[in-house]
């Protein structure tokens, strides 16, 4: 099956040299409407003809096929296929395929120009782009009897976390994430529907529950999602599954063993008292004890009524969900949180409230929304990301109530897999002891602490609780990683998230650029004067950790470069990630005609320095 991959490209003729530069003697090419080797002039001819606007200049499509299969097809019928591919796909405009077999998988380079040739209508931005791509280019790989199942793809997914799963399979769409840790947290706890549902509205999502399906509806979003495309744990078999599971639980709670053990003995002495019996079981378990109790059993609600109505309070009669708690924790205020707490904020000229390094998050009394990812959440997921604890935990700290903790310790520790945004603390902006812990944490590793001001103030580093160190990534926060002391005072790290950006990008106009694995090698060798404005020839990429896509933006974006230089951060590049980071690259490159090295610290040539601005990044 091929891979199908999409990108709309701002720089045409840096694309079409990076895809020219990898085509080997054998490699295949043709055009449409174009000549190959003019073709960002022609494409911005049809712009400039047919009055196309936008910063848009190529339309990328990926094609690559597997190791088995590239071997079963010249390198002309690839090329045939990408060519069909683009001309069903996106008829009447311009467009060159490359094919390029310097890997054990070929694979083609599409770039079409997006304006129409003859209309100017431009090609859309849009996801259903993808699908029908992968429509299209399975059924041209079936006429050429190659496979469309993506089986490795499939197997590799099986192996994902949960979070990562979903992930992908909303495409970025946090909201839908945030849905899901609501939903998470509220069947840990609910033995009916009535509680499920009432457990959600009071997080501030609705939930529409019908004969068949369940509908989740999120705030501030016109269509709502059905739970069997959430996953089948939020579906309705799903859910009674869960409810079962807790009624069997709540069934397991010493003073009711204890209750059902002293009544025994009585049942015993008067076998007459068994219905008593029943009637009493079936109080103290809150029905769990009734005989072919119905778990599908759902308040039906009218479609056209309001969806931000709550079930009727009777429903929650018996429940020993804290509903109120969740409601009393929402309705306290987030602005004198952050005030007691420290987390300091910033006022914006429409008189909204942002957090202080975060101005994507807006801030009200009672909700805050987070405008890069459109998700939001009231106090309790607030404190949750700030104290890193779980909604329950959360809610007790919020309403001073710990007796909630009991029921954590019956049920267990329902875990949060989803942040929207990192909390930065007051030592994270800049405070004298966070100055001082970053100065710390940076002498311990051979750097000088005299910038741990400028670091923490960049954005870029956080010092979190118990002195734990945070990177990120330059306008990152998808991804960090983490560094932390044990008891022997050694430090760890631990990468959270998926950091998608370089920590430093430094574009140079040379034929040099140095990649340095991680943010540490980095810092060793920022030079003398690391935040001098000056402009330098050579080019610098630091990373988060190794990333071969980072690293061929970066190429990319530099088509001067001709010698790597890759920079550990140990003094021998022998860590297994590392060591196959750099072969990788090695092989990769020297075949476009760019060197690689490996350079350790004590490797570092004499006389580079590292001296760009930091506030610069």
């Amino acid at each position: 099956m091929a891979i199908i991959k999409i990108k709309f490209v701002t720089h045409a003729q840096n694309l079409l040299n990076y895809v020219m530069t990898g085509r080997g003697p054998g490699d295949s090419i043709d055009a449409h409407n174009c000549y190959w080797d003019t073709a960002h002039l022609e494409f911005e001819e049809i712009r400039r003809l047919r009055y196309g606007k936008g910063s848009i200049q190529a339309v990328h499509v990926m094609q690559s096929w597997g190791e088995n299969e590239s071997k079963t097809l010249s390198a002309d019928e690839f090329n045939s296929i990408g060519k069909k591919l683009a001309e069903e796909k996106f008829p009447g405009h311009a467009f060159v395929v490359v094919t390029h077999t310097e890997t054990s998988k070929t694979h083609n380079h599409i770039v079409v120009c997006p304006w129409h040739s003859e209309t100017g209508k431009k090609i859309e931005n849009k996801k259903f782009q993808l699908y029908e791509l992968r429509a299209t280019s399975d059924k041209l790989c079936q006429e050429k009897g190659l496979s469309v199942i993506n089986k490795a793809s499939k197997d590799r997914e099986a192996g994902l976390p949960d979070v990562v799963k979903k992930m992908i399979k909303f495409n970025g769409k946090s909201y839908l994430l945030d849905l899901c840790e609501k939903a998470d947290f509220a069947r840990a706890w609910a033995t009916n529907y009535g509680e499920y549902v009432a457990a959600m509205g009071s997080f501030g999502h609705s939930v529409r529950v019908e004969d068949k399906t369940i509908t989740y509806f999120y705030p501030g979003k016109d269509r709502g999602k059905r739970g069997d495309k959430l996953g089948k744990k939020y579906d309705k078999p799903g859910l009674e599954k869960a409810f079962r599971e807790n009624d069997m639980r709540y069934e397991t709670y010493p003073e009711l063993r204890d209750f059902i053990h002293g009544k025994m003995q009585q049942l015993k002495q008067n076998p007459d008292s068994k219905l008593a019996l029943a009637s009493e079981l079936k109080e103290k378990s809150r029905g769990a004890f009734v005989e072919g109790k119905d778990y599908a059993a759902f308040t039906k609600r009218d479609r056209a009524s309001n969806p931000a109505l709550y079930p009727h309070e009777l429903a929650l009669k018996n429940c020993m969900f804290p509903i109120s708690e969740i409601a009393r924790a929402r309705g306290s205020n987030i602005i004198e949180y952050c005030n007691v707490n420290k987390i300091l904020l910033e006022k914006d000229t429409d008189g909204s409230w942002t957090i202080k390094g975060r101005p994507y998050v807006k801030l009200s009394e009672y909700e805050w929304i987070n405008k890069k990812n459109r998700t939001r959440g009231s106090l309790i997921e607030l404190v949750a990301a700030h104290k890193g604890i779980t909604l329950i935990q959360a809610i007790a700290d919020i309403n001073h109530n710990p007796r909630l903790l009991l029921l954590e310790s019956k049920f267990g520790e329902q875990k949060r897999t989803f942040t929207s945004f990192y909390i930065p603390s007051a030592e994270r902006s800049g405070t004298a002891e966070g100055i001082g812990k970053v100065a710390f944490f940076l002498r311990g590793h051979g750097i000088s602490g005299d910038f741990a001001e400028a670091l923490l103030n960049s954005g870029q580093m956080q010092v979190g609780r118990h002195g734990v160190i945070r990177l990120f990534g330059k306008d990152d926060d998808r991804g960090a990683v983490d560094y932390h002391q044990d008891k022997d005072q050694k430090w760890h790290h631990e990468t959270k998230g998926v950091p998608t950006r370089p920590f430093f990008s430094h574009p140079g106009k040379g034929r040099e650029g140095y990649i340095f694995t991680d943010p540490l090698s980095f810092l060793k060798h920022r030079g003398e004067n690391p935040f001098l404005k000056n402009s330098r020839s050579e080019g610098f990429l630091c990373l988060m950790a190794p990333d071969d896509k980072i690293v061929d933006h970066f190429i990319n974006e530099n088509q001067n470069i001709a010698r790597l230089k890759i920079i550990s951060g140990s003094k021998k590049l022998d860590h297994a990630a590392e060591l196959d980071f750099f072969n990788n690259l090695k092989e990769k490159y020297q075949k476009l005609g760019v060197s690689v090295e490996k350079s350790g610290p004590e490797r570092l040539p004499k006389g580079v320095e590292i001296d760009i601005p930091f506030h610069g990044l």
